[in-house]
């Protein structure tokens, strides 16, 4: 059985919060507006207007927000 990986594209439209290293982001998707984190030594700053892809999998599957 092979891997399955959902994904999303998402506007920041508000930095929430940074602190050590991870930033928490409002995005605008084709959904309702979602809370994300991003880890920033990972993927890079982050900045209102920026578009992020979005690891959805666990959300589509019920196994957490």
């Amino acid at each position: 059985m092979g891997s399955m990986l959902e994904m999303q594209m998402g506007r920041a439209i508000q930095i929430l919060s940074r602190r050590n290293g991870i930033t928490e982001v409002l995005l605008e998707t084709d959904h309702p507006v979602r809370k994300a984190i991003n880890y920033d030594r990972m993927t890079g700053k982050v900045s209102v207007g920026d578009m992020l892809y979005l690891n959805t999998t666990a959300a589509s599957l019920g196994l957490g927000t």
